[in-house]
């Protein structure tokens, strides 16, 4: 397993670590999960519509993989508690189905965070963000598995399972009102562009969370998802790259 993983070279001696530690789990106990969730076809994944995935060739053990992924993602977060990392429908299943197994849960925490648990309910938005509307609190977890996303790629060079699918993006600005577009989300910022270019004869430069993406780098690589606004770069903030600090 620790192969089919393909973490990074370059990753933390700790997540090599704990890659070669759940290598060595006996992963059975949610196999009859992973077998359910590799015949479930577009459209079944995400019912919040932000996640879309194709119907293609999934096998269990592909499904098991995708959530052994999540937890390193968590280790290399130092993410015990949901708040920094929110997982995506896969990974979400497999999680819920390893937590009502106590003795399999334990096992794994010993196996990668000395027995410390690293769960937390999943109304864990709506404890640590009481007063926010409910349009607020999915804004929160979708945050957060964007940020899951954008270390998924960092660490394995891929993208997750749910990110290969045709997306709809939504384009934002003041001179083009709103734009929807159609396009892979494996694909390019510099792909997005010609496809505007072609709806409005104009390339114009693009944000997400106040930080101007790259022409090189992927959707994905920004935690981009089905229904996501991108937001056009005004002329006068060209140049200032990521303003959010």
């Amino acid at each position: 397993m620790e192969d089919r993983l393909g973490l990074k070279r370059s990753a933390e001696p700790r997540l090599h670590q704990a890659a070669a530690a759940l290598a060595t789990v006996d992963w059975s106990t949610l196999k009859d999960e992973a077998e359910r969730l590799s015949k479930i076809t577009d459209g079944d994944w995400f019912k919040r519509g932000k996640v879309l995935v194709e119907a293609r060739d999934v096998t269990p053990m592909d499904i098991i993989i995708e959530f052994v992924r999540f937890i390193l993602i968590k280790v290399s977060l130092y993410d015990w508690v949901l708040v920094r990392a929110w997982p995506t429908p896969i990974m979400e299943s497999l999680w819920k189905c390893a937590i009502l197994n106590t003795p399999f849960y334990r096992m794994l925490c010993e196996k990668v965070n000395d027995g410390y648990y690293m769960y937390r309910s999943a109304d864990a938005i709506d404890l640590l963000y009481p007063t926010l509307s409910e349009r607020g609190r999915e804004d929160q977890r979708q945050f957060r598995v964007r940020r899951v996303m954008m270390e998924y790629c960092s660490l394995f060079g891929a993208i997750p399972l749910e990110c290969t699918a045709t997306i709809h993006v939504l384009i934002w600005g003041p001179d083009v009102g709103s734009i929807d577009v159609e396009i892979v989300v494996s694909d390019t910022v510099a792909v997005l562009k010609q496809l505007i270019q072609k709806q409005t004869g104009w390339t114009p430069e693009l944000a997400v969370f106040r930080t101007v993406l790259e022409d090189t780098n992927t959707l994905s690589h920004y935690g981009i998802g089905h229904r996501d606004p991108i937001f056009v770069v005004p002329p006068y903030e060209l140049g200032r790259g990521d303003t959010s600090s």
